[in-house]
C-alpha cells in the first residue's frame, strides 16, 4: 500500500497491530487507515469498532485475503468506508482511497436523504455504501450511496449486470470506471433477479452524484431473500 500511496502524495505510517495502530491515532490525527481483517491479537473489525467510537471522523478500508459474503457484510455493518478483497490492482485500491479521502475531506457531503414518492416505500442501506428501496409490488431498486455517490468525478464507464442475472447481497453488481483505470465497485445490498438496469446512466453518469437515490438508481431486481438479508441493512 506505501508504494501505491506514497506517489499520491499522502503520508503513511505502518502498524503491525491494533495497538501499535491506537499509538499512531493517539499521536497524529490519520483521516483514513487501511487495516487487514487478519491482525496478529486482536482483529480489524475490533480496531474498526474502536475507531468508529473514539475518532468518529477516521475513514476506515477494511482490506482481507478472506473475502466471503460474511466479512463483507460485517465490514459494513461496524462502520467501514469499504471493503476490499486481496489480491486487489492498483486502479481499485486508488478508487476507494481517493473517495475515503474525499468524503472526510474539506467539503465533505452530507448524508444521502431520501426522497420517497410513496411512504409505503421503505429504504435499506448497507452501511453508507449502498441502497435498496423496497416497492409495494415486491420489487427493489438498488442503488450507490454516500460513500460512492458525489465522489466520483467524470466516469468513463459503467459495467452492470445484464437481464436475468443474480445480484448477491455482499457482492459487488456495478462497476464504475474512471480516468486512469480507477474502478469502483457497488456491494449489492440484496440478492436477487435482475429485471431491468438504468440505461439512462450510461448516457448521463453524473446522475450517479447528483440524483442516486432518484434518477441515479442502478439495478432493479426481485429480491429473493429479503427476511434474511435485511437483518444486515439498516432503514433510514
Amino acid at each position: 500500500a506505501r508504494r501505491i500511496l506514497a506517489p499520491e502524495g499522502l503520508e503513511v505510517r505502518t502498524a503491525v497491530d491494533v495497538d501499535e495502530a491506537t499509538a499512531v491515532l493517539e499521536e497524529s490525527r490519520c483521516r483514513l487507515i487501511l487495516s487487514d481483517l487478519k491482525l496478529p491479537g486482536a482483529s480489524g473489525a475490533d480496531l474498526l469498532d474502536l475507531v468508529r467510537v473514539r475518532w468518529p471522523e477516521t475513514q476506515v478500508i477494511m482490506i482481507t485475503g478472506y473475502a466471503t459474503i460474511e466479512n463483507a457484510l460485517m465490514a459494513f455493518q461496524h462502520g467501514a468506508f469499504d471493503f476490499i478483497p486481496k489480491p486487489f490492482d492498483i486502479g481499485e485500491l486508488l478508487g476507494v482511497v481517493r473517495r475515503a479521502l474525499r468524503f472526510s475531506g474539506p467539503g465533505k457531503p452530507a448524508s444521502i436523504a431520501l426522497s420517497s414518492s410513496s411512504p409505503e416505500e421503505r429504504c435499506l442501506f448497507l452501511g453508507g455504501h449502498s441502497w435498496a428501496r423496497l416497492h409495494t409490488d415486491g420489487s427493489a431498486t438498488l442503488g450507490a450511496a454516500e460513500t460512492v455517490a458525489g465522489l466520483l468525478g467524470e466516469l468513463d464507464r459503467i459495467r452492470l449486470p445484464a437481464l436475468e442475472e443474480r445480484t448477491t447481497q455482499g457482492k459487488p453488481f456495478a462497476w464504475l470506471h474512471t480516468h486512469g483505470e480507477v474502478v469502483h465497485r457497488v456491494w449489492a445490498p440484496l440478492s436477487g433477479l435482475v429485471l431491468a438496469t438504468n440505461k439512462a446512466v450510461g448516457d448521463s453518469s453524473e446522475l450517479i452524484d447528483s440524483d442516486p437515490l432518484g434518477a441515479g438508481w442502478l439495478v432493479h431486481i426481485v429480491p429473493d431473500n429479503l427476511d434474511e438479508e435485511r437483518a444486515f441493512l439498516v432503514e433510514r
